[in-house]
């Protein structure tokens, strides 16, 4: 299967972000850019979840370059929905 244009969504990308959080360039980084795309949405709960600040490309520059979202500033039950595509709406 070929893919243009997308990233593709899976099986094990939950196993992605463990992996990763391994890394010690993850350990370290305290901000961490990640596209909105849906395949990558456990990643942003993780790296959510492990207090990184998370930043997500905005669709347009009209009103901003990214959206910022610092698990500071929301509620623990609130970081799965943080997570999702939408959820760059809970700017913080």
């Amino acid at each position: 299967m070929l893919v243009h244009g997308r990233i593709p969504n899976f099986r094990n990308n939950p196993d992605c972000s463990t992996n990763l959080a391994q890394l010690e360039e993850f350990q370290r980084a305290r901000v961490i850019e990640i596209c909105p795309s849906l395949a990558q949405e456990h990643l942003r709960l993780f790296s959510l979840a492990e207090g990184k600040v998370l930043l997500t490309p905005a669709p347009s520059i009209d009103n901003a370059l990214f959206y910022k979202l610092d698990p500071k500033f929301l509620h623990i039950h609130d970081l799965s929905r943080a997570a999702t595509k939408s959820g760059r709406f809970l700017i913080s």
